[in-house]
C-alpha cells in the first residue's frame, strides 16, 4: 500500500520554454506546477529531518529541470520531475526515499483565457528505471529522461574530480561542495 502522507509544493510559478508551437520553442511562457511527494512522514514527525524531503531544495531542483530544459511536451517535463523525485538520494543529500509522486503542470496563458490546459502524472518506485553511465573517471551520469528536444540527468562527481559543463547546460549542486571555474565544475 502506498503512503498516505505527502509533501505538497503547490502553485509553483515558472517561466519556461515548453510546447510544440513555433513561438513556444523560442519564447518563455508561464507554467504552473503542483508536486506531491508521497512518503511515510511518521519518523519526520519526531524531528528527524533525514526522514523527510527538504521541500525548498526539491522545489529548486524541479525548477532547474523545468527552466533549464526546452521541453516539447508538458508530459515530458512532468516525467523528468517524477524521475528526480523517485531517484534515491545522492551521496550527502540527507532525505528520505519518496514512494510515489504526482506532478501536475498547466500552461495558464496558451489558450488566451478559453481554458487552462494541463496534465497530471503519477509514478511510483516500480516505474523508476535509472540508467547510469561513467563518462570519465570519477564522473557518473544518471539519466532521468531523454527526449529529442531535451535531457535531464543527475551528475555524480567524486571528490577530487572535475567535469566540463557543456554549452547551454543548466547545473545545480544538490549535495557536497563544488567550485565553478570557467565552465568546469571542480
Amino acid at each position: 500500500m502506498g503512503s498516505r502522507d505527502w509533501i505538497e509544493l503547490a502553485q509553483m510559478k515558472l517561466e519556461c520554454i515548453v510546447g510544440i508551437l513555433d513561438e513556444e520553442r523560442v519564447q518563455t511562457q508561464p507554467l504552473l506546477l503542483d508536486i506531491e511527494l508521497h512518503l511515510d512522514l511518521d519518523a519526520a514527525s519526531r524531528g528527524l529531518l533525514v526522514r523527510t524531503v527538504d521541500y525548498g531544495s526539491f522545489a529548486e531542483q524541479a525548477a532547474t529541470i523545468a527552466v533549464g530544459g526546452k521541453w516539447y511536451l508538458l508530459e515530458s517535463l512532468a516525467t523528468a520531475i517524477c524521475a528526480l523525485a523517485l531517484a534515491p538520494p545522492c551521496v550527502g543529500e540527507e532525505r528520505a526515499l519518496v514512494d510515489s509522486v504526482t506532478v501536475r503542470a498547466r500552461k495558464p496563458k496558451i489558450l488566451n483565457g478559453l481554458a487552462v490546459p494541463g496534465i497530471s502524472i503519477t509514478r511510483d518506485q516500480d516505474w523508476l528505471k535509472l540508467s547510469r553511465q561513467t563518462v570519465e573517471e570519477g564522473v557518473v551520469f544518471e539519466l532521468l529522461l531523454r527526449t529529442p528536444q531535451s535531457e535531464s540527468c543527475r551528475l555524480h562527481i567524486a571528490p577530487g574530480c572535475s567535469w566540463r559543463v557543456p554549452p547551454n547546460a543548466s547545473v545545480m549542486i544538490v549535495a557536497g561542495r563544488a567550485r565553478y571555474d570557467g565552465g568546469i565544475i571542480l
